[in-house]
């Protein structure tokens, strides 16, 4: 009968004091939301940047990197168009061959393999201006005679650009990181020779649509012994074939100081046919002997790892490769492009896991005050209660009830709530982070060692990404909140039962 009084005191306290009852039911049930919220995004992100890594995978490059005062090279007696003599180093040590990266391929993890190369080449294109078109413009401003060295010069040097050569261009960096993106045509592929893809820009400003041919030609006004002849053209211009066209997805912004082949939209993809066959004619320039050209070497290869997991078993393993013995070789292992998916995922993940620790630490001590503050407020209750017969034991119980009651109706709220404030407290959370909307930020530098322009990826705005309620986080987030709370409400009521009933009475 008096375990039924219990009960039936425990709803009438809550009816008689309803702002109190509202006001501890708001700052309950907001606490596991927001604890059940945090803990969720901070799991869900943790889960998808797992998946994104075990998606991407990762790389690592292998370039030939021979010190160039070794034993590698053969000093060789170039003649000058001036008719002196000058020494020019050619190299005659191992090289990285196509043999050598396919067997390299065949190691355990590796999945795909890519070979890149790059070179400046002379193009009769229009190509969007750098420093060499502004120079060219300065000296026809001043007024200089167009057979003047200098402007041939720099009218020459205006259309040199960077070719990239691959054997695949969609395995290429700039692609992989998703600085380029091919909206026309395809994709160079192991099977192309005398190909090109070519930028937006490029194929706008010269009229060209697939199919059309392009040439690319070496240019004596660089060698030594043919310097500033920018009119002569070494071997015979190699015909390429435009088979897509790609578009630049960051804004490059050049100055009057980069010149053309720094500028993104002037580069061209090509095959490794053309490659050699460029090679060939600078290997001739540089007087290489004609066994030079037997196994010309592979610029840099790029092996494709399954998982980041394993990529350092899986580069030990490639060091360690009996191909690679004796060959002066530098190892690089890539992995900004998992690393700007997963960073921004791990910058959420972090956020709301400061979040979660906030609010935790938040709702035990809110809830120490709170609860110290409401027994106190009701010490005269508790004390009518002791001096009508109700024992510790049963008060302290029907204020458990009461508290229990109001958790229970907040886990219940919590439940019907909490998907949509995931998804808002993630969106939020996104926007705060990253308040521009760029899923990556790029930037382009030349790259002094290895003479080449550089585009790299570092993280943006995620997309794509899904925030999902885990109800296992608000039954634990309900747990943390209903045992801080009932223990200060039980410290509480301890204190006050260490007086008598009339003395507590006769203080309120």
């Amino acid at each position: 009968m008096k375990k039924t009084s219990i009960y039936i005191l425990s709803f009438v306290s809550l009816r008689k004091r309803p702002v109190n009852s509202f006001l501890s039911l708001g700052i309950v049930g907001g606490f596991i939301i927001i604890i059940a919220a945090s803990a969720s995004i901070s799991s869900d992100m943790s889960v998808q940047a797992k998946e994104f890594i075990a998606s991407l995978g990762s790389s690592f490059s292998i370039t030939l990197a021979p010190d160039t005062g070794g034993s590698y090279y053969e000093e060789r007696e170039t003649t000058l168009t001036d008719g002196t003599t000058m020494i020019i180093p050619v190299y005659t040590g191992p090289k990285i061959t196509k043999n050598i990266v396919e067997k390299i391929s065949e190691t355990k993890g590796i999945i795909d393999y890519n070979n890149i190369d790059s070179s400046v080449m002379e193009t009769q294109l229009s190509l969007l201006p750098g420093l060499f078109s502004h120079i060219y413009n300065d000296w026809e401003e001043i007024g200089y005679p167009s057979d003047d060295r200098e402007i041939q010069e720099s009218a020459f040097q205006k259309r040199l650009t960077t070719v990239h050569f691959v054997l695949r261009s969609e395995l290429h960096p700039y692609f992989q990181n998703g600085a380029f993106s091919l909206i026309s045509g395809e994709h160079v592929s192991h099977t192309n020779k005398n190909v090109a893809l070519i930028s937006e820009y490029i194929a706008e400003q010269n009229n060209l649509v697939i199919g059309d041919i392009i040439t690319l030609s070496e240019n004596a006004g660089y060698y030594p012994d043919t310097f500033r002849q920018f009119e002569k053209i070494l071997g015979a211009p190699i015909p390429i074939k435009i088979i897509g066209i790609y578009k630049i997805n960051f804004t490059q912004e050049p100055s009057v100081y980069t010149p053309e082949t720094e500028i993104a939209d002037n580069f061209i993809f090509s095959d490794m046919t053309t490659s050699l066959m460029e090679r060939e004619i600078w290997l001739a320039q540089k007087g290489a002997a004609h066994e030079d050209f037997s196994e010309i070497p592979i610029g840099k290869a790029i092996f494709f790892v399954e998982s980041p997991d394993i990529l350092d078993s899986v580069i030990q393993d490639v060091r360690d490769a009996e191909e690679l013995r004796g060959i002066p070789f530098v190892l690089e292992r890539d992995t900004l492009q998992y690393e700007a998916m997963v960073t921004p995922l791990n910058t959420i993940r972090n956020f709301t896991t400061v979040v979660l620790v906030a609010f935790i630490i938040g709702c035990i001590l809110i809830s120490g005050l709170i609860e110290s503050l409401f027994a106190r407020n009701r010490a005269r209750e508790a004390g009518m209660l002791w001096a009508l017969g109700f024992t510790e034991k049963e008060i302290i119980t029907q204020r458990i009830i009461e508290y229990s009651f109001l958790c229970g109706l907040a886990l219940v709220a919590s439940v019907l709530l909490i998907q949509p404030i995931v998804e808002g407290i993630g969106t939020f959370s996104t926007n705060i982070l990253f308040p521009t909307d760029n899923i990556n930020d790029y930037s382009i530098y030349f790259d002094d060692a290895t003479h080449e322009s550089v585009i790299t990826v570092s993280s943006g705005k995620p997309n794509g990404i899904e925030f999902e309620a885990g109800y296992g986080m608000v039954f634990v987030a309900f747990l943390i909140t209903w045992v801080s709370g009932a223990f200060f409400l039980l410290k509480a009521m301890k204190a006050q039962f260490k007086k008598s009933p009339r003395k507590i009475i006769a203080e309120l």
